[in-house]
């Protein structure tokens, strides 16, 4: 995968780091892709000048995918964000036909970013998409918004799958919870 982007020197606040996803269908490589785009100058909300929305979330012949952002969940190709430890953004996509599909990254600016952890929350499976791409297997979908959760620079662990009224403990965002305990 290459991508090509406007140039971190070109804006009165240049991009620290720019984050290239796409979503490819295995089957006959056809894609879709979205961007990260952090500084310290970007807003949280949609912004024009730093975000553009995502014109489609449906294509016949391929897949398409997205970042959501706001509490409107605002579908967009291009997020610009400011920089933050345990960042989460949602990812939505869609695919034309079932099968398998990867979702890779590709840091065009690399600065902050220490790591980018894709969970997918229908199989529970976490991979540091610096690292690695990651495979998954689907039906057709249109416009799902809930399967996939990005986080940047986060100690993302997940919460452990316990049955029982034992105590336990685990470390999530760097926030320790303990579970269980009796009254008194």
């Amino acid at each position: 995968m290459s991508a090509e982007y406007r140039s971190a020197g070109e804006e009165p606040n240049p991009i620290k780091d720019q984050l290239y996803f796409a979503l490819t269908s295995n089957r006959d490589n056809s894609y879709d892709r979205f961007y990260l785009n952090f500084t310290d100058g970007y807003e949280e909300s949609y912004h024009a000048i730093e975000d553009a929305i995502k014109m489609s979330t449906s294509y016949r012949n391929s897949p398409a995918v997205w970042s959501l952002q706001g509490e409107e969940n605002q579908e967009l190709v291009v997020n610009g964000l400011p920089m933050k430890d345990d960042r989460s953004v949602n990812i939505g996509f869609s695919v034309p036909e079932s099968g398998n599909y990867t979702i890779s990254l590709n840091p065009l600016h690399q600065t902050n970013v220490r790591n980018a952890v894709l969970v997918d929350n229908v199989t529970g499976k976490k991979v540091d998409l610096l690292q690695t791409s990651y495979s998954f297997n689907t039906e057709a979908i249109e416009k799902n918004n809930s399967r996939f959760v990005v986080f940047i620079n986060s100690s993302y662990t997940g919460t452990p799958a316990i049955n029982g009224k034992e105590v336990y403990a685990y470390a999530k965002d760097n926030q320790l919870t303990v579970k269980n305990l009796s009254k008194g």
